[in-house]
């Protein structure tokens, strides 16, 4: 049964039924016993949201069918309440915290974390609107949430998960980041201020950021502003210091390394389409031409080729959130409330955890320890959505089943084609970047 199948799964992390029940009584989501378990509750909410939408109606006749427990569809209904989002928080935060394993060169365990910072967004009925916010004109009416995530790349774990408003976007957030020393964090524009690059270097950790265009430049040893368009123009590419803030400087090294013309076309292509109208200015379309970057970390800390490697790995969150669209129904939502639209999708969130970093993280260095294919994300997700029940077999695949391995490896690796998976494709862009050899 599904519920035995996951029962095991919360037992790896020590989350025995002995422990969600007691987790239950201290978040208040249980008071005294009655006809309503945690348990079943927590793990039918967690498979009937990975289907699709979870009405108090299937909730019910899904217990009452597998679990013999018969209770109300209202009675599951007055459950989505507060202090099932406290129990549902503490079993996500229990899980967040039981680190996986994940391949990451040894020579990028330097840091003590390796953090993404990033966000998606999901598309939520308009009867949700007062809550959430979205994108409102004369004729047209979105509602739609943000979702922030930050995820450790050397433990292959989240560190945190929340659902805001989407008027709450990225650069509001960025402040919330709990940054420690020897922490290393990826950040995308989206998070890009000075002050926030102060407040990591004064914790001792360290960053590396996109490039922000109308950043202010200046020259640490005169002070004097520095033209981007003239640098890059001059030295074509670029690894040196410089200071960045209009008023309390902050010392960076900045490394910027021109594109080849496949790419910069693409992505001007792809800033035209996005503009809707609106087309980009020259000076935008002219910093295309270039991967540009600030980071706090010093040559020496992190040589030219290793720091876009590094920075590569930011990727990984993209194909996450990516995975969770395709395959986990994050999108699909119906018209509920908001307590049951965040038990919903913190129920997803916990599967997706739960799977990642017991299954496949695990099952993704056997796979590439024993032959030499790559597990595909979507493709693992896929099969476990469509097959729950051969999560067993797949454990055992993690622990060197060979027969299980090769079911694995039929079904879930990236096949071999002349069109590049995303590995090969992020090692080549690498590769690429490295035989231009700049810089010594």
């Amino acid at each position: 049964m599904k519920k035995d199948i996951l029962i095991n799964l919360f037992d790896k992390i020590g989350l025995s039924t002995e422990i969600i029940n007691q987790i239950s009584f201290q978040t208040g989501f249980i008071k005294r016993s009655r006809k309503i378990k945690a348990v079943d509750f927590l793990i039918y909410m967690i498979t009937e949201s990975v289907r699709g939408c979870v009405s108090c109606n299937d909730l019910a006749a899904t217990i009452q069918f597998e679990a013999g427990t018969m209770a109300s569809r209202q009675a599951y209904h007055n459950k989505m309440s507060d202090a099932s989002l406290r129990f549902f928080e503490t079993i996500l935060g229990i899980l967040m915290h039981s680190n996986a394993h994940t391949v990451i060169p040894l020579r990028f365990r330097q840091f003590k974390r390796i953090l993404i910072q990033d966000s998606t967004v999901i598309k939520l009925p308009s009867k949700l609107m007062d809550i959430f916010s979205g994108v409102r004109n004369a004729s047209v009416k979105v509602c739609n949430a943000r979702i922030q995530c930050v995820y450790d790349l050397l433990s292959g774990s989240f560190t945190h998960w929340s659902i805001h408003s989407y008027r709450k976007n990225d650069l509001s957030v960025a402040n919330e980041l709990q940054v420690k020393a020897g922490d290393l964090i990826l950040r995308d524009r989206g998070y890009f201020t000075t002050n926030e690059f102060q407040r990591i270097v004064e914790a001792k950790g360290e960053f590396i950021s996109r490039y922000k265009h109308k950043t202010n430049l200046y020259d640490p040893k005169t002070g004097q502003a520095i033209d981007i368009f003239r640098l890059l123009k001059t030295e074509k590419n670029i690894d040196r210091k410089l200071l960045i803030g209009k008023e309390n400087h902050t010392e960076v090294r900045i490394v910027a390394v021109e594109l080849s013309q496949e790419t910069v076309s693409r992505r001007r292509q792809k800033a035209k389409k996005e503009s809707k109208g609106h087309n980009p200015s020259k000076d935008v379309l002219f910093l295309m031409g270039w991967a540009i970057f600030l980071t706090s970390l010093t040559s020496k800390d992190l040589g030219i080729n290793d720091f876009f490697e590094l920075y590569g790995l930011r990727w990984r969150i993209e194909n996450i959130f990516k995975t969770w669209k395709s395959h986990f129904n994050f999108d699909k939502i119906h018209t509920v409330g908001g307590n049951q639209l965040r038990l919903i999708l913190m129920a997803r969130f916990i599967a997706i955890t739960l799977f990642y970093e017991k299954i496949y993280a695990p099952l993704s260095i056997m796979v590439a320890k024993k032959s030499n294919k790559v597990l595909s994300l979507m493709k693992f997700m896929r099969y476990i959505n469509w097959n729950f029940t051969a999560i067993p077999l797949l454990l055992k695949a993690a622990c060197g089943s060979i027969v299980n391995l090769r079911v694995v490896e039929k079904y879930c690796t990236y096949d071999k084609r002349k069109r590049l998976n995303y590995v090969e494709k992020e090692l080549q862009i690498l590769t690429a970047i490295e035989a231009m050899e700049i810089l010594s």
